[in-house]
Formats: structure tokens, sequence, C-alpha cells
């Protein structure tokens, strides 16, 4: 995965973000050391706005993100499972996870190939690569 990064945010991360005051693209882009583009799907926004007035913010700011062109398909019914189906079999389309969510993290890192990023202590973390990842 090269420059310039493609992040598919979910509305947990959108949500931490404006919690610890952190420009998405600017600080990515400082994580990464490279471009960065951030992005999400239109039922990130619906979900956000879905949840009322807490998480008004952070659906203002996902509804500015760029929309990833994501298909879906029958039978996927989360925003979780939608990303986990992007980036399954080798991660093809290259594209790097920010979410808060801890089920979707522990997917994701099951997965391998695919570099996830959270929010740690106030700032944005790079895990480290999975076990399996290492083992490819």
């Amino acid at each position: 995965i090269r420059s310039p990064f493609t992040v598919f945010v979910d509305g947990t991360f959108v949500q931490a973000s404006i919690v610890h005051k952190l420009s998405m693209k600017d600080e990515l882009e400082k994580l990464l050391d490279g471009k960065v583009i951030v992005g999400l799907t239109d039922a990130v926004v619906a979900e956000l706005r879905a949840l009322g007035e807490p998480f008004a913010p952070a659906a203002i700011v996902a509804k500015r993100l760029q929309r990833l062109s994501i298909p879906h398909l029958p039978g996927v019914r989360t925003i979780a499972d939608t990303i986990v189906h992007a980036v399954e079999g080798g991660n093809p389309s290259k594209l790097c996870v920010a979410s808060e969510d801890e089920a979707l993290q522990a997917r994701i890192r099951a997965l391998g190939s695919v570099p996830l990023i959270r929010v740690a202590r106030g700032n944005y973390v790079l895990e480290h690569p999975s076990e399996k990842t290492l083992a490819v």
C-alpha cells in the first residue's frame, strides 16, 4: 500500500476524532507520511444522523468526506460487515481501516493485510501488523 492512502473511516472514528479535536486528514497524513484520501459510505453518514443530537457534529463532518464506492451485497447488514467485505480476500482495494469499534478491529486483525488505525491517548495510532499479516 502506498500514497495516496485511502482510509475507510466509520462513525466511531469520526466521533472520536471530534471528541479528541483531531483533524482527520492532517493527522492521518502525518501518521502515514503521505497523501491521504479519507472516505466512507453513505451508510456511515446515515447511521450518524440516526444516532441523533449527540452525533450531529460527527454527521456534519462525515457528510463532507469523500464517498467510497463499495458495492452493497445482499446479506451485508451493518457498516462493519461492509468494511470487512471491502477488505477481505487480501485487501484488493488497498484500503486502510480507521475505527474505534473493538469488534470490528478484531475482525480486521483476523483478516490480515489491512492497516488498522485507531485513537489512543488523544492521537491516531497505526497498529502493528497482525500475526496473520506477519505470517504471509
